[in-house]
């Protein structure tokens, strides 16, 4: 908030190898170290067996397949919550520098790059997506959703 961001999607909702942090997976306000609230929609996540992964940005969003995705997507609404996308500006960009790194980076970043435009695409014609902005007003108590809107 004090650097102008008035909405977060960044949070990954469960603990993870990598970080993570575990809150709520539905739209809420996410109290920032400053002691101010800002409207936060966590990164969509699914269960798979034992295991809770993202599923709708970054690679996740390049390595699943159209068809599961779609799966995700209503398994999401079914729930009442909004599947949130990610994407980086790399995600797009297949002729992008690419600087050294390990194997397992490599495949998380470049795989599936050759997809993203048209996985995109895919999704916008199966499913409405709405500004942030109306999230935060739709799924925030209406207190907090007109609290919302001075940020």
């Amino acid at each position: 908030l004090d650097e102008g961001i008035r909405y977060d999607a960044s949070l990954f909702p469960v603990s993870r190898e990598n970080g993570g942090y575990p809150c709520s997976r539905a739209p809420h306000l996410f109290e920032t170290p400053s002691g101010r609230q800002m409207p936060t929609l966590p990164m969509s996540v699914t269960r798979i067996g034992p295991v809770v992964t993202g599923f709708s940005g970054g690679s996740y969003f390049r390595l699943l397949p159209s068809g599961i995705m779609d799966r995700l997507f209503r398994r999401q609404e079914s729930y009442g919550l909004p599947a949130s996308v990610y994407l980086h500006p790399r995600d797009f960009a297949p002729e992008c520098p690419r600087v050294p790194m390990n194997l397992r980076q490599r495949f998380y970043l470049h795989t599936g790059v050759t997809r993203t435009e048209r996985k995109l695409r895919h999704l916008l014609d199966r499913f409405a997506f709405v500004p942030y902005s109306e999230l935060v007003n739709r799924y925030l108590p209406s207190d907090e959703g007109k609290a919302c809107s001075t940020f």
